[in-house]
């Protein structure tokens, strides 16, 4: 992102968040627990103690895909990366009068992917 705004709300999104999200839900797990398990009688019925279950559950799950989605584009940034540095190390003056500056993948996206497969 070439913008500061887009830039400061992907480190937000990636860096702040999961950890802010991280200590609320095993506040709440702790608070949870206490609850159900020393005043079972603070629950006004059993429904509502199910309903608390299920949210640490859902929280803990939005927790772990945020790792792996986060993991899979840190993984994939970095080989690109890579790639890049392989290319920018083979090219020369020949190559980029030929093809261009290979060795920047410039936007790369799903929709820059090609959509059939060669057949051969």
């Amino acid at each position: 992102h070439k913008n500061s705004l887009p830039r400061m709300m992907v480190c937000f999104t990636w860096m702040a968040a999961p950890p802010m999200v991280a200590v609320w839900t095993a506040l709440g797990t702790t608070w949870a627990a206490e609850v159900i398990w020393f005043d079972p009688g603070c629950m006004p019925s059993t429904l509502h103690s199910i309903f608390l279950v299920v949210w640490q559950v859902l929280s803990y799950m939005w927790l772990v895909i945020n790792f792996i989605v986060g993991s899979t584009v840190w993984t994939t940034e970095r080989r690109i990366r890579q790639a890049e540095e392989h290319l920018r190390e083979l090219q020369d003056d020949d190559t980029t009068r030929r093809w261009g500056n290979v060795s920047e993948t410039g936007a790369y996206s799903v929709s820059s992917m090609p959509t059939t497969m060669a057949s051969g």
